[in-house]
């Protein structure tokens, strides 16, 4: 995938070395019939240190605790004074989960996990059906057209 690779080899004791300095994003590549395991053998080993998530099939995800989609939006939206309900995420994975939830309107897409097409309120389209699109033009911009 044209990405570099720092292969750090036993993860506790390499992140205990990090001192003070915590890790950004640390991205775990398997095969993605591995994937779902590795990624429950990881959330019950550092699920308290660490925020673990799978962002694409092959890779169990790991960022600080406090780091999220859902808490950057929630962040976003204040620091630009729009109120929640009038905020909508699209997204299919794991690890836009608890964006879509907070958003007033979270939309997933058609081949979404089953946990993120449950806490949608507006399932879309594919990719190959231009969904995030068709989302973005029923629900955003006919929108503003009617209030302009």
């Amino acid at each position: 995938m044209d990405m570099p690779l720092n292969a750090v080899g036993d993860l506790a004791p390499w992140l205990a070395a990090q001192g003070d300095s915590e890790p950004t994003k640390l991205v775990i590549v398997t095969d993605p019939s591995q994937t779902d395991t590795t990624l429950k053998l990881f959330a019950v080993m550092f699920g308290e240190q660490l925020q673990v998530t799978k962002s694409h099939p092959r890779f169990t995800e790991f960022t600080n605790a406090e780091c999220s989609k859902g808490r950057a939006l929630a962040f976003l939206a204040a620091r630009l004074g729009i109120e929640r309900a009038r905020v909508m995420a699209i997204g299919d994975g794991l690890n836009d989960l608890d964006m879509i939830e907070w958003a007033g309107l979270g939309v997933a897409m058609a081949a979404s996990a089953e946990s993120v097409l449950a806490v949608a309120r507006l399932v879309t389209g594919g990719l190959s059906e231009d969904g995030a699109a068709a989302a973005i033009e029923s629900h955003v911009i006919a929108t503003n057209d009617k209030t302009e």
